[in-house]
């Protein structure tokens, strides 16, 4: 009598020594979207991740599942990715103070601030605006408007003056107010038209 023979095929092991992350090194903020994945992934299959897109600064782990149309392989897991995107720093290589030399006095109030500011930066000056004849020092403290995403950066301060004004004399015009015709008597000419103060 001929008995039946029940047999089965089992599933294969499959090797992960080839598959990898492609992640190898830090992100830095652009406002793009970054992000990992696996390579070398065998041609049949699928993979299902999480956390392994992102725009903003910060530290993520991402974490990866291979998927095989037929349910053919004892699939390990695989091993999770610790990936991040770092702040970036703002390029500050255009950035000066307007002050090139020294302002003169007029009465009116005079200020000194830094130029060619990248957006997204805020300034807070410190003795950058005075009135009166003298030497300054400004100083700027800097932060950013999204801190989550950009480093704060920092700039030097300046020596600035305002410097005591010139009379323009060329107004002025010597006059005699009782003329010059001799009559004996002493003469006595003045300057008008000077600037009053």
């Amino acid at each position: 009598q001929i008995r039946d023979c029940k047999w089965y095929v089992e599933k294969a092991n499959f090797s992960m020594d080839r598959i990898a992350w492609d992640y190898s090194g830090a992100f830095t903020y652009d406002g793009r979207v970054k992000r990992v994945s696996l390579i070398n992934v065998p041609e049949g299959f699928s993979v299902e991740y999480t956390d392994n897109e992102r725009t903003n600064a910060g530290t993520y782990t991402a974490t990866a599942r291979l998927i095989h149309d037929e349910d053919c392989y004892v699939i390990p897991d695989c091993p999770k990715c610790t990936w991040t995107v770092e702040k970036a720093d703002y390029d500050l290589s255009n950035v000066c103070w307007n002050y090139k030399n020294s302002l003169v006095y007029d009465g009116t109030l005079k200020e000194v601030v830094l130029e060619n500011l990248p957006e997204g930066i805020i300034t807070t000056y410190i003795g950058n605006s005075a009135s009166e004849v003298g030497r300054y020092a400004a100083k700027v403290v800097l932060d950013v408007k999204d801190p989550e995403n950009y480093n704060v950066p920092s700039f030097g301060g300046t020596s600035w003056s305002i410097e005591k004004a010139a009379y323009d004399l060329s107004v002025g015009l010597w006059v005699a107010p009782e003329g010059l015709a001799y009559n004996g008597e002493t003469k006595t000419i003045v300057i008008e038209g000077l600037p009053s103060s």
